[in-house]
């Protein structure tokens, strides 16, 4: 192999600098010996020495080294991408947490709402910038939006008064965030690894995005909500990478664990919130598919929003929360269009409260928030494909493996597989105990206004379930929009299957459920292991579909 002149010309001065350090010790020997050879001596070491020293320097310097000067900016474009990734996942965060805690919302609520409203509201603001006619969807208008919010609320975080003390549910939520950065390093690996499972149509609608700084007339019918924020990682870093995509997936993942605690707290109690987290966790469903740049685990996570800000408007009739449960279903409806069953689950509210003036009138503010972000797109995609573009429909190869029996929707039973055994035995535990909770007030008063809040359950389960049913039943991994309201229900079950064993009854929650950590760290590794020894056949299948 042939050695680059300018290497051999460096190892050549190196070795000639040690010499001269030899060179140094003995001449000062020699000198100390013999005195009167010291000028002469001393004068012919510094005139050989100098040219030396002065072609080591220049040698050593970073900018005289082949490629080392574009590494280190590679190394830097590297470093502000990963940071401006992590900063669009988490903008909102201080907002959401100084709004929010007032409210009494526990952290975990509290980070699982930045979350999604910094993605959310980056993607939403992309969108604006590429329908505007023109080129706008440029990264100089883009990258900086993170930053600049961050920067504004913690200037303005500096003038607000003190957060109040945390309430009960605080240290429950606490805890869980202490778990996932005990185990960051798991979640970490899994947002360096790249997307698995990008879909063609994900992957050339970024694409295009990125490439025109603008949303084409022909990209109609899907939002465009997860596909925008690749689009953003993709500007972060240059070139069209997954790796910082993967960011973004791991923050939803996260997020939307985060979002299953907190439904579950807010609908029964801590340990049924420690259970669902546990059961979320532990299905391979969720595991698998939350590694992947699908939009279902996003548009998971905006359904148990609206569904935890609609659970506390429920509780408490403020139009806050009316407002809240609006927003986070409008941006569900931006990520995926089979989330407009969002809309009459959270009209449902006023009618299982007081159905008072009040409540109708916070029921039409919320689905005007609810159209606010999203209703620019649909209303584009009415005038440019008809109502094709806008109600959710499968494709024609898909209707070929359309399954409509009764055993397919029985989900837990037929797709046990998929869902996990005590995911599927939990779910369907909980199912049956809410069930029988409508007929039988008093078997579980442990949970104050239990049947209203089972009845909402049912209105944000139901109606997507026919959906699925009737249209999109050929792959179970649609029904994980319903996963988070699932593991809330399975973990109502498991806790009122635990009050009836008076040891368990007796014992603290963290002492039932130390085995959460475990779980938590081991759950997300197992899923890749699992899935890079199968190598997902459906994956394959999946791809061979879409290229033929």
């Amino acid at each position: 192999m042939a050695v680059r002149p300018d290497a051999v010309h460096v190892a050549h001065t190196v070795l000639d600098h040690h010499n001269l350090i030899r060179i140094e010790r003995v001449v000062q020997r020699a000198v100390h010996t013999h005195p009167q050879a010291k000028p002469q001596r001393a004068r012919h070491y510094n005139e050989k020495r100098q040219p030396a020293q002065r072609a080591t320097r220049v040698a050593l310097q970073p900018h005289a080294v082949p490629g080392c000067h574009e590494r280190a900016t590679n190394l830097l474009r590297h470093f502000f991408a990963i940071l401006t990734v992590l900063a669009g996942s988490l903008w909102l965060v201080p907002l959401a947490r100084r709004r929010l805690a007032a409210a009494d919302l526990a952290d975990a609520a509290v980070m699982a709402v930045g979350i999604g409203a910094s993605l959310g509201g980056l993607s939403l603001w992309m969108l604006v910038l590429g329908l505007l006619p023109g080129a706008w969807l440029l990264p100089a208008l883009v990258l900086p939006v993170p930053w600049l919010g961050l920067a504004l609320q913690l200037l303005g975080g500096q003038h607000t008064t003190p957060r109040h003390k945390a309430g009960p549910g605080s240290t429950a939520g606490a805890a869980v965030r202490r778990h996932a950065a005990r185990n960051h390093n798991q979640h970490a690996l899994l947002s360096l690894l790249p997307l698995r499972r990008a879909g063609a149509l994900c992957a050339k609608t970024r694409g295009s995005c990125l490439k025109r700084a603008h949303i084409s007339a022909s990209l109609t019918g899907y939002p465009l909500a997860v596909q925008l924020q690749y689009a953003f990682a993709f500007m972060a870093a240059g070139a069209v990478n997954d790796h910082y995509a993967g960011v973004i997936v791991a923050a939803y993942a996260a997020a939307l664990a985060l979002a299953a605690f907190a439904v579950a707290r807010m609908a029964f109690n801590g340990r049924a919130a420690w259970c669902a987290v546990v059961l979320l966790l532990s299905a391979p469903l969720f595991v698998d598919w939350a590694t992947s740049g699908y939009v279902d685990v996003p548009v998971a996570l905006y359904h148990a929003l609206a569904l935890l800000f609609a659970l506390r408007w429920l509780h408490s009739g403020a139009r806050a929360d009316a407002l809240g449960a609006g927003i986070c279903a409008g941006l569900g409806i931006l990520t995926k269009h089979s989330a407009l069953v969002l809309l009459p689950a959270v009209a449902v509210v006023p009618l299982l409260r007081n159905r008072s003036r009040t409540d109708f009138e916070n029921a039409a503010l919320a689905l005007l928030a609810a159209f606010a972000p999203a209703g620019p797109w649909y209303a584009r995609n009415l005038l440019l494909a008809g109502w094709g573009g806008v109600l959710p429909a499968p494709g024609a190869y898909d209707a070929q493996a359309l399954d409509t029996s009764i055993a397919t929707l029985l989900t837990f039973w037929s797709d046990r597989a998929e869902w996990g055994a005590p995911f599927s035995i939990a779910a369907a535990g909980g199912l049956l105990l809410a069930a029988a909770q409508l007929l039988y007030p008093r078997l579980n008063p442990a949970v104050p206004n239990a049947r209203q809040r089972i009845w909402l359950f049912a209105a944000f389960i139901v109606p997507y379930q026919l959906l699925w049913w009737q249209g999109f039943s050929y792959q179970t991994r649609y029904l994980l929009a319903s996963a988070p309201m699932f593991a809330a229900i399975g973990g109502y079950g498991v806790d009122w299957l635990l009050q009836r064993v008076p040891a368990l009854a007796r014992l603290p929650q963290p002492r039932c459920l130390g085995w959460l950590p475990g779980c938590w760290r081991w759950a997300p590794t197992a899923g890749w292991v699992r899935c890079i020894t199968l190598r997902c056949t459906r994956c394959k299948a999946t791809r061979t579909n879409l290229r033929a």
